[in-house]
Protein backbone atom coordinates (compact mmCIF):
# COMPACT_ATOMS: atom_id res chain seq x y z
CA UNK A 1 0.00 0.00 0.00
CA UNK A 2 1.45 3.35 -1.00
CA UNK A 3 2.21 5.98 1.65
CA UNK A 4 1.80 9.65 0.69
CA UNK A 5 2.90 12.96 2.13
CA UNK A 6 0.85 16.15 1.89
CA UNK A 7 1.94 17.30 -1.57
CA UNK A 8 1.62 13.82 -3.03
CA UNK A 9 -1.94 13.50 -1.73
CA UNK A 10 -2.88 16.84 -3.25
CA UNK A 11 -1.34 15.69 -6.54
CA UNK A 12 -3.36 12.44 -6.51
CA UNK A 13 -6.56 14.38 -5.79
CA UNK A 14 -5.87 16.88 -8.56
CA UNK A 15 -5.15 14.22 -11.15
CA UNK A 16 -8.29 12.29 -10.19
CA UNK A 17 -10.46 15.38 -10.56
CA UNK A 18 -8.85 17.19 -13.49
CA UNK A 19 -7.38 14.39 -15.60
CA UNK A 20 -9.64 11.43 -14.88
CA UNK A 21 -12.79 13.51 -14.53
CA UNK A 22 -14.05 12.26 -11.17
CA UNK A 23 -15.61 15.30 -9.45
CA UNK A 24 -14.39 16.38 -6.03
CA UNK A 25 -17.96 16.18 -4.77
CA UNK A 26 -18.02 12.49 -5.71
CA UNK A 27 -14.77 11.77 -3.89
CA UNK A 28 -16.12 13.56 -0.82
CA UNK A 29 -19.33 11.55 -0.92
CA UNK A 30 -17.32 8.36 -1.28
CA UNK A 31 -15.10 9.28 1.69
CA UNK A 32 -18.07 10.06 3.93
CA UNK A 33 -19.90 6.88 2.99
CA UNK A 34 -16.80 4.71 3.52
CA UNK A 35 -16.29 6.11 7.01
CA UNK A 36 -20.00 5.80 7.87
CA UNK A 37 -19.77 2.11 6.90
CA UNK A 38 -17.01 1.69 9.49
CA UNK A 39 -18.88 3.65 12.17
CA UNK A 40 -22.04 1.56 11.88
CA UNK A 41 -19.96 -1.61 12.33
CA UNK A 42 -18.87 -0.41 15.75
CA UNK A 43 -21.68 1.70 17.21
CA UNK A 44 -25.43 1.20 17.40
CA UNK A 45 -28.19 3.55 16.34
CA UNK A 46 -28.73 4.89 19.87
CA UNK A 47 -25.18 6.30 20.00
CA UNK A 48 -24.95 10.03 20.61
CA UNK A 49 -22.62 11.32 17.87
CA UNK A 50 -21.13 14.78 17.55
CA UNK A 51 -19.50 15.67 14.22
CA UNK A 52 -17.02 18.57 14.34
CA UNK A 53 -16.53 20.05 10.86
CA UNK A 54 -14.03 22.65 9.74
CA UNK A 55 -13.43 24.19 6.35
CA UNK A 56 -12.01 22.41 3.31
CA UNK A 57 -12.20 18.78 2.31
CA UNK A 58 -11.92 17.41 5.83
CA UNK A 59 -14.93 19.44 6.97
CA UNK A 60 -16.80 18.44 3.83
CA UNK A 61 -16.20 14.77 4.67
CA UNK A 62 -17.65 15.46 8.11
CA UNK A 63 -20.77 17.05 6.60
CA UNK A 64 -21.33 13.97 4.45
CA UNK A 65 -20.81 11.70 7.47
CA UNK A 66 -23.41 13.63 9.47
CA UNK A 67 -25.98 13.50 6.65
CA UNK A 68 -25.44 9.81 5.99
CA UNK A 69 -25.74 8.91 9.67
CA UNK A 70 -28.90 11.01 10.04
CA UNK A 71 -30.35 9.21 7.02
CA UNK A 72 -29.77 5.94 8.88
CA UNK A 73 -31.57 7.21 11.98
CA UNK A 74 -28.54 7.93 14.17
CA UNK A 75 -28.63 10.71 16.76
CA UNK A 76 -26.19 13.21 15.29
CA UNK A 77 -25.27 16.82 15.88
CA UNK A 78 -23.26 18.54 13.13
CA UNK A 79 -21.23 21.41 14.59
CA UNK A 80 -19.79 23.74 11.95
CA UNK A 81 -16.86 25.62 13.45
CA UNK A 82 -16.24 28.29 10.76
CA UNK A 83 -18.99 30.61 9.48
CA UNK A 84 -20.91 29.04 6.62
CA UNK A 85 -19.63 31.63 4.12
CA UNK A 86 -16.11 30.26 4.60
CA UNK A 87 -17.10 26.77 3.45
CA UNK A 88 -16.03 26.46 -0.18
CA UNK A 89 -15.80 24.19 -3.22
CA UNK A 90 -16.98 20.58 -2.79
CA UNK A 91 -17.63 21.10 0.92
CA UNK A 92 -20.01 23.97 0.09
CA UNK A 93 -21.92 21.72 -2.32
CA UNK A 94 -22.40 19.13 0.42
CA UNK A 95 -23.39 21.74 2.99
CA UNK A 96 -26.11 22.96 0.63
CA UNK A 97 -27.24 19.36 0.13
CA UNK A 98 -27.31 18.92 3.91
CA UNK A 99 -29.57 21.98 4.23
CA UNK A 100 -31.89 20.64 1.53
CA UNK A 101 -32.38 17.56 3.70
CA UNK A 102 -33.59 20.00 6.36
CA UNK A 103 -31.16 18.69 8.94
CA UNK A 104 -30.03 21.19 11.61
CA UNK A 105 -26.55 22.73 11.66
CA UNK A 106 -25.15 23.81 15.01
CA UNK A 107 -22.80 26.79 14.77
CA UNK A 108 -19.79 27.25 16.97
CA UNK A 109 -20.37 28.81 20.37
CA UNK A 110 -20.02 28.01 24.06
CA UNK A 111 -22.85 25.51 23.71
CA UNK A 112 -20.48 23.22 21.83
CA UNK A 113 -18.50 22.23 24.90
CA UNK A 114 -21.34 20.60 26.85
CA UNK A 115 -22.27 18.74 23.66
CA UNK A 116 -18.72 17.37 23.42
CA UNK A 117 -18.81 16.17 27.02
CA UNK A 118 -22.19 14.45 26.53
CA UNK A 119 -21.27 12.64 23.30
CA UNK A 120 -20.63 8.90 23.04
CA UNK A 121 -18.68 9.33 19.79
CA UNK A 122 -16.97 12.42 18.41
CA UNK A 123 -16.14 12.56 14.70
CA UNK A 124 -13.11 14.81 14.23
CA UNK A 125 -13.35 16.47 10.79
CA UNK A 126 -11.84 19.77 11.87
CA UNK A 127 -8.49 20.04 10.10
CA UNK A 128 -7.00 17.95 7.31
CA UNK A 129 -3.59 17.30 5.83
CA UNK A 130 -2.98 20.98 5.17
CA UNK A 131 -2.46 21.64 8.88
CA UNK A 132 0.76 23.55 9.64
CA UNK A 133 2.00 25.30 12.76
CA UNK A 134 0.18 25.53 16.05
CA UNK A 135 -3.58 25.41 16.53
CA UNK A 136 -5.32 28.77 16.67
CA UNK A 137 -8.52 29.67 18.54
CA UNK A 138 -11.06 28.24 18.72
CA UNK A 139 -9.50 25.00 17.48
CA UNK A 140 -7.00 24.82 20.32
CA UNK A 141 -9.74 24.82 22.95
CA UNK A 142 -11.95 22.45 20.95
CA UNK A 143 -9.12 19.93 20.67
CA UNK A 144 -8.45 20.23 24.40
CA UNK A 145 -12.11 19.58 25.19
CA UNK A 146 -12.22 16.58 22.84
CA UNK A 147 -9.16 15.04 24.47
CA UNK A 148 -10.65 15.53 27.95
CA UNK A 149 -14.00 13.99 27.03
CA UNK A 150 -14.94 10.37 27.70
CA UNK A 151 -16.21 9.90 24.15
CA UNK A 152 -14.62 7.61 21.60
CA UNK A 153 -12.91 9.80 19.02
CA UNK A 154 -12.96 9.01 15.30
CA UNK A 155 -10.65 11.16 13.17
CA UNK A 156 -11.28 11.64 9.47
CA UNK A 157 -8.10 11.05 7.42
CA UNK A 158 -5.76 12.54 10.05
CA UNK A 159 -6.15 13.67 13.67
CA UNK A 160 -6.67 17.44 13.71
CA UNK A 161 -3.43 19.20 14.61
CA UNK A 162 -1.16 16.49 13.19
CA UNK A 163 0.90 17.33 10.11
CA UNK A 164 0.70 14.71 7.34
CA UNK A 165 4.46 14.35 6.99
CA UNK A 166 6.12 15.53 10.20
CA UNK A 167 6.87 13.66 13.41
CA UNK A 168 6.52 16.55 15.83
CA UNK A 169 3.16 17.63 17.27
CA UNK A 170 2.43 20.59 19.53
CA UNK A 171 -1.29 19.97 20.14
CA UNK A 172 -3.65 17.58 18.39
CA UNK A 173 -6.68 15.34 18.76
CA UNK A 174 -5.82 11.98 20.29
CA UNK A 175 -7.99 9.68 18.23
CA UNK A 176 -9.14 6.21 19.23
CA UNK A 177 -9.35 5.35 15.54
CA UNK A 178 -8.41 7.20 12.36
CA UNK A 179 -9.93 6.34 8.99
CA UNK A 180 -7.37 7.47 6.45
CA UNK A 181 -8.66 8.41 3.02
CA UNK A 182 -7.27 6.22 0.21
CA UNK A 183 -3.62 6.23 1.37
CA UNK A 184 -1.78 6.08 4.70
CA UNK A 185 -0.21 9.39 5.63
CA UNK A 186 3.52 9.55 6.27
CA UNK A 187 3.28 10.86 9.85
CA UNK A 188 1.36 7.73 10.90
CA UNK A 189 4.76 6.01 10.90
CA UNK A 190 6.68 8.73 12.74
CA UNK A 191 6.75 9.16 16.50
CA UNK A 192 5.39 11.00 18.41
CA UNK A 193 2.83 11.84 15.67
CA UNK A 194 1.91 8.16 15.31
CA UNK A 195 0.61 8.15 18.91
CA UNK A 196 -2.24 10.50 17.95
CA UNK A 197 -3.73 8.25 15.27
CA UNK A 198 -4.84 5.45 17.59
CA UNK A 199 -5.78 2.43 15.54
CA UNK A 200 -5.98 3.29 11.88
CA UNK A 201 -7.51 1.91 8.76
CA UNK A 202 -7.41 3.04 5.13
CA UNK A 203 -10.76 3.48 3.36
CA UNK A 204 -11.10 3.41 -0.42
CA UNK A 205 -12.80 6.45 -1.97
CA UNK A 206 -12.21 5.63 -5.62
CA UNK A 207 -8.89 7.36 -6.40
CA UNK A 208 -7.30 5.13 -9.09
CA UNK A 209 -3.77 3.77 -8.43
CA UNK A 210 -2.37 5.35 -11.61
CA UNK A 211 -2.65 8.77 -9.98
CA UNK A 212 0.64 8.08 -8.19
CA UNK A 213 2.51 6.67 -11.20
CA UNK A 214 4.21 9.99 -11.92
CA UNK A 215 5.75 10.32 -8.44
CA UNK A 216 9.55 10.38 -8.59
CA UNK A 217 9.93 8.18 -5.51
CA UNK A 218 7.46 5.87 -3.85
CA UNK A 219 6.85 4.79 -0.26
CA UNK A 220 4.95 1.59 0.50
CA UNK A 221 3.81 -0.30 3.56
CA UNK A 222 5.13 -3.86 3.92
CA UNK A 223 3.09 -6.39 5.84
CA UNK A 224 1.43 -9.80 5.68
CA UNK A 225 0.05 -9.33 2.16
CA UNK A 226 3.41 -8.28 0.72
CA UNK A 227 5.26 -11.02 2.58
CA UNK A 228 2.93 -13.77 1.40
CA UNK A 229 3.14 -12.61 -2.23
CA UNK A 230 6.96 -12.49 -2.29
CA UNK A 231 8.23 -15.19 0.09
CA UNK A 232 10.41 -17.89 -1.42
CA UNK A 233 9.25 -21.44 -0.80
CA UNK A 234 11.90 -24.11 -0.33
CA UNK A 235 12.08 -26.25 -3.44
CA UNK A 236 11.24 -29.94 -2.85
CA UNK A 237 14.39 -30.98 -4.75
CA UNK A 238 16.70 -28.42 -3.14
CA UNK A 239 19.88 -29.26 -1.26
CA UNK A 240 21.87 -27.36 1.34
CA UNK A 241 24.02 -25.66 -1.27
CA UNK A 242 21.02 -24.29 -3.14
CA UNK A 243 19.60 -22.53 -0.07
CA UNK A 244 22.39 -20.04 0.38
CA UNK A 245 25.90 -19.95 1.81
CA UNK A 246 26.53 -17.27 4.41
CA UNK A 247 29.29 -15.95 6.64
CA UNK A 248 28.88 -14.19 10.00
CA UNK A 249 31.86 -12.10 11.16
CA UNK A 250 31.80 -10.76 14.70
CA UNK A 251 32.70 -11.08 18.34
CA UNK A 252 35.43 -9.76 20.62
CA UNK A 253 36.85 -10.39 24.06
CA UNK A 254 33.94 -8.72 25.85
CA UNK A 255 31.06 -9.29 23.38
CA UNK A 256 30.44 -12.97 22.89
CA UNK A 257 26.69 -13.24 22.49
CA UNK A 258 26.01 -10.84 19.60
CA UNK A 259 27.58 -12.86 16.75
CA UNK A 260 26.17 -16.09 18.14
CA UNK A 261 22.66 -14.62 18.09
CA UNK A 262 23.19 -13.53 14.48
CA UNK A 263 24.40 -17.02 13.54
CA UNK A 264 21.45 -18.72 15.23
CA UNK A 265 19.00 -16.36 13.52
CA UNK A 266 20.62 -16.94 10.15
CA UNK A 267 20.23 -20.70 10.57
CA UNK A 268 16.64 -20.37 11.78
CA UNK A 269 15.85 -18.22 8.74
CA UNK A 270 16.74 -21.05 6.36
CA UNK A 271 20.34 -20.55 5.23
CA UNK A 272 21.65 -23.75 3.66
CA UNK A 273 25.23 -23.50 4.87
CA UNK A 274 26.66 -21.08 7.42
CA UNK A 275 30.26 -20.31 8.26
CA UNK A 276 31.38 -18.12 11.16
CA UNK A 277 34.50 -16.04 11.67
CA UNK A 278 34.76 -15.54 15.43
CA UNK A 279 37.73 -15.03 17.78
CA UNK A 280 39.06 -18.32 19.12
CA UNK A 281 37.92 -17.77 22.69
CA UNK A 282 34.28 -17.62 21.51
CA UNK A 283 34.39 -20.89 19.60
CA UNK A 284 33.64 -23.31 22.49
CA UNK A 285 30.42 -21.43 23.29
CA UNK A 286 29.50 -20.83 19.64
CA UNK A 287 29.98 -24.49 18.73
CA UNK A 288 27.37 -25.44 21.33
CA UNK A 289 24.89 -22.71 20.34
CA UNK A 290 25.20 -22.94 16.54
CA UNK A 291 26.01 -26.59 15.99
CA UNK A 292 25.15 -26.48 12.27
CA UNK A 293 27.77 -23.83 11.49
CA UNK A 294 31.37 -24.29 10.47
CA UNK A 295 34.11 -21.99 11.78
CA UNK A 296 36.82 -20.37 9.70
CA UNK A 297 40.40 -19.95 10.92
CA UNK A 298 41.09 -16.21 11.33
CA UNK A 299 43.99 -13.96 12.23
CA UNK A 300 43.63 -12.38 15.67
CA UNK A 301 45.33 -9.75 17.78
CA UNK A 302 44.60 -9.29 21.50
CA UNK A 303 41.43 -11.35 21.18
CA UNK A 304 40.12 -9.32 18.23
CA UNK A 305 39.77 -10.41 14.61
CA UNK A 306 42.32 -8.85 12.27
CA UNK A 307 41.74 -10.48 8.87
CA UNK A 308 39.17 -12.81 7.32
CA UNK A 309 39.48 -14.27 3.84
CA UNK A 310 36.04 -14.90 2.42
CA UNK A 311 35.74 -18.25 0.60
CA UNK A 312 34.65 -17.96 -3.03
CA UNK A 313 31.50 -19.99 -2.35
CA UNK A 314 30.12 -17.49 0.18
CA UNK A 315 27.05 -15.62 -1.14
CA UNK A 316 26.42 -13.20 1.72
CA UNK A 317 28.44 -11.72 4.58
CA UNK A 318 27.15 -10.09 7.77
CA UNK A 319 29.76 -8.18 9.77
CA UNK A 320 29.89 -6.06 12.89
CA UNK A 321 27.98 -7.82 15.66
CA UNK A 322 30.11 -7.55 18.81
CA UNK A 323 33.36 -6.72 16.98
CA UNK A 324 34.20 -3.80 19.25
CA UNK A 325 35.49 -0.38 18.21
CA UNK A 326 39.17 -0.98 17.73
CA UNK A 327 41.81 -0.37 15.10
CA UNK A 328 41.55 -4.05 14.24
CA UNK A 329 37.85 -3.63 13.51
CA UNK A 330 38.53 -0.64 11.25
CA UNK A 331 40.99 -2.65 9.16
CA UNK A 332 38.77 -5.72 9.12
CA UNK A 333 35.71 -3.83 7.86
CA UNK A 334 37.79 -2.25 5.11
CA UNK A 335 39.18 -5.65 4.15
CA UNK A 336 35.70 -7.19 3.91
CA UNK A 337 34.24 -4.33 1.85
CA UNK A 338 37.08 -4.55 -0.67
CA UNK A 339 36.34 -8.25 -1.25
CA UNK A 340 33.01 -7.08 -2.75
CA UNK A 341 30.64 -9.82 -1.64
CA UNK A 342 26.97 -9.03 -0.82
CA UNK A 343 27.43 -7.60 2.68
CA UNK A 344 25.30 -6.59 5.65
CA UNK A 345 27.05 -3.97 7.81
CA UNK A 346 25.78 -3.77 11.37
CA UNK A 347 26.69 -2.56 14.85
CA UNK A 348 30.39 -1.80 15.39
CA UNK A 349 31.16 -2.12 11.67
CA UNK A 350 28.91 0.92 11.10
CA UNK A 351 31.13 3.01 13.39
CA UNK A 352 33.86 3.21 10.76
CA UNK A 353 31.72 3.39 7.65
CA UNK A 354 32.05 7.17 7.23
CA UNK A 355 35.73 6.62 6.47
CA UNK A 356 34.96 4.08 3.75
CA UNK A 357 32.25 5.59 1.55
CA UNK A 358 34.70 5.65 -1.34
CA UNK A 359 34.99 1.86 -1.17
CA UNK A 360 31.26 1.40 -0.71
CA UNK A 361 30.47 3.64 -3.69
CA UNK A 362 32.64 1.48 -5.95
CA UNK A 363 31.24 -1.87 -4.86
CA UNK A 364 29.23 -3.83 -7.41
CA UNK A 365 27.63 -6.20 -4.88
CA UNK A 366 24.63 -5.48 -2.68
CA UNK A 367 25.46 -3.46 0.44
CA UNK A 368 22.99 -3.35 3.34
CA UNK A 369 23.44 -1.10 6.38
CA UNK A 370 21.27 -1.64 9.46
CA UNK A 371 21.57 1.39 11.77
CA UNK A 372 19.40 2.32 14.71
CA UNK A 373 18.71 6.04 14.99
CA UNK A 374 21.86 6.83 16.96
CA UNK A 375 24.03 5.06 14.40
CA UNK A 376 22.11 6.78 11.60
CA UNK A 377 22.81 10.16 13.15
CA UNK A 378 26.53 9.39 13.08
CA UNK A 379 26.39 8.18 9.47
CA UNK A 380 24.57 11.34 8.37
CA UNK A 381 26.49 13.76 10.59
CA UNK A 382 23.35 15.28 12.14
CA UNK A 383 21.80 15.27 15.64
CA UNK A 384 19.64 12.29 16.50
CA UNK A 385 16.65 14.64 16.79
CA UNK A 386 16.94 15.33 13.06
CA UNK A 387 16.83 11.61 12.32
CA UNK A 388 13.75 11.15 14.50
CA UNK A 389 11.91 13.96 12.71
CA UNK A 390 12.98 13.04 9.16
CA UNK A 391 13.38 9.26 9.05
CA UNK A 392 12.00 8.92 5.53
CA UNK A 393 14.06 11.75 4.06
CA UNK A 394 17.41 10.87 5.64
CA UNK A 395 17.21 7.15 4.88
CA UNK A 396 16.24 7.85 1.26
CA UNK A 397 19.09 10.32 0.83
CA UNK A 398 21.73 7.98 2.27
CA UNK A 399 20.54 5.01 0.20
CA UNK A 400 20.56 6.94 -3.07
CA UNK A 401 23.81 8.77 -2.37
CA UNK A 402 25.80 5.57 -1.91
CA UNK A 403 23.77 3.01 -3.87
CA UNK A 404 22.99 0.94 -0.78
CA UNK A 405 20.03 -0.53 1.07
CA UNK A 406 19.37 1.27 4.35
CA UNK A 407 17.44 -0.52 7.10
CA UNK A 408 16.63 2.29 9.54
CA UNK A 409 15.56 0.37 12.62
CA UNK A 410 12.97 1.44 15.15
CA UNK A 411 9.18 1.52 15.35
CA UNK A 412 8.03 1.12 11.72
CA UNK A 413 11.46 0.14 10.39
CA UNK A 414 12.12 1.69 6.98
CA UNK A 415 13.92 -0.12 4.16
CA UNK A 416 15.28 2.46 1.72
CA UNK A 417 16.58 1.30 -1.68
CA UNK A 418 19.22 2.72 -4.03
CA UNK A 419 16.42 3.78 -6.41
CA UNK A 420 14.83 6.03 -3.78
CA UNK A 421 11.81 3.83 -3.10
CA UNK A 422 11.06 3.00 0.53
CA UNK A 423 9.19 0.25 2.34
CA UNK A 424 7.89 0.77 5.88
CA UNK A 425 7.37 -2.32 7.98
CA UNK A 426 4.04 -2.73 9.79
CA UNK A 427 4.81 -5.65 12.11
CA UNK A 428 6.42 -5.63 15.54
CA UNK A 429 6.03 -4.16 19.00
CA UNK A 430 8.02 -2.49 21.77
CA UNK A 431 9.35 -5.86 22.92
CA UNK A 432 11.97 -5.56 20.17
CA UNK A 433 13.56 -2.60 21.99
CA UNK A 434 16.13 -4.78 23.71
CA UNK A 435 19.78 -5.71 23.31
CA UNK A 436 20.39 -8.49 20.82
CA UNK A 437 17.30 -7.78 18.73
CA UNK A 438 19.35 -6.05 16.03
CA UNK A 439 21.83 -8.93 15.91
CA UNK A 440 18.93 -11.28 15.24
CA UNK A 441 17.68 -9.08 12.41
CA UNK A 442 21.07 -8.95 10.70
CA UNK A 443 21.31 -12.72 10.87
CA UNK A 444 17.82 -13.05 9.40
CA UNK A 445 18.68 -10.74 6.49
CA UNK A 446 21.77 -12.86 5.83
CA UNK A 447 19.61 -15.98 5.94
CA UNK A 448 17.16 -14.74 3.32
CA UNK A 449 19.25 -12.59 0.98
CA UNK A 450 20.94 -15.38 -1.08
CA UNK A 451 17.58 -16.95 -1.95
CA UNK A 452 16.00 -13.84 -3.53
CA UNK A 453 16.63 -12.23 -6.89
CA UNK A 454 15.18 -8.97 -5.54
CA UNK A 455 17.26 -7.84 -2.51
CA UNK A 456 14.55 -5.46 -1.29
CA UNK A 457 12.05 -8.30 -0.98
CA UNK A 458 14.52 -10.37 1.04
CA UNK A 459 15.37 -7.48 3.35
CA UNK A 460 11.77 -6.36 3.84
CA UNK A 461 10.63 -9.92 4.51
CA UNK A 462 13.35 -10.38 7.12
CA UNK A 463 12.25 -7.16 8.81
CA UNK A 464 8.61 -8.25 8.65
CA UNK A 465 9.30 -11.71 10.13
CA UNK A 466 11.44 -10.12 12.85
CA UNK A 467 8.45 -8.00 13.89
CA UNK A 468 6.02 -10.89 13.47
CA UNK A 469 8.10 -13.01 15.84
CA UNK A 470 7.63 -10.43 18.59
CA UNK A 471 3.88 -10.34 17.94
CA UNK A 472 3.61 -14.14 18.10
CA UNK A 473 5.47 -14.19 21.42
CA UNK A 474 2.91 -11.78 22.88
CA UNK A 475 0.11 -13.99 21.53
CA UNK A 476 1.74 -16.92 23.35
CA UNK A 477 1.63 -15.02 26.63
CA UNK A 478 4.97 -13.23 26.80
CA UNK A 479 4.95 -9.70 28.11
CA UNK A 480 6.71 -6.98 26.12
CA UNK A 481 9.32 -6.88 28.89
CA UNK A 482 9.80 -10.63 28.67
CA UNK A 483 10.63 -10.83 24.96
CA UNK A 484 14.31 -11.61 24.39
CA UNK A 485 16.55 -12.13 21.37
CA UNK A 486 16.78 -15.85 22.10
CA UNK A 487 12.99 -16.15 22.25
CA UNK A 488 12.73 -14.42 18.87
CA UNK A 489 15.05 -17.02 17.37
CA UNK A 490 13.15 -19.90 18.97
CA UNK A 491 9.86 -18.88 17.37
CA UNK A 492 11.24 -18.13 13.86
CA UNK A 493 10.84 -21.73 12.61
CA UNK A 494 7.11 -21.58 13.41
CA UNK A 495 6.44 -18.50 11.25
CA UNK A 496 5.08 -18.97 7.74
Amino acid sequence: MEVLNQNQMYQADQMTIETLGIPGETLMENAGQAIVSEIVKNWGISTQIVVLAGTGNNGGDGIVIARRLLNLGYQVQLWLIPPEEKVRDAAKVHLELYHRHQYPVFHYGEELYPAIQQADVIVDALLGIGMAGELRPPYDRIVQEVNQSKAKVVSVDIPSGVNAEQATVSQAVRADVTYMVQYPKQSAFLYPAACYYGEWKVVDIGIPPQTTDSLEYHKYTWGEKEYQSTKIERSPNSHKGSNGKGLIIGGSSYMIGAPILAAQACIASGIGLLSCAFPNHILPVAAQKATEATFLPCREQDGNLVQVEIPDSIQVVAIGMGLGRTEQTRQLVKNILVQDKPTIIDADALFYLNEMWGIVDNRSSVTVVTPHMGEMARLCGVPIEEIQKNRFAVSCKLAMQHGIFVVLKGPYTIVATPSGNQYVNTSGNAGLAKGGSGDVLSGMIAGLLPRYQNPQEAISNAVYLHGLASEKLVEKGYSLDGISAEKLIEILPFLS
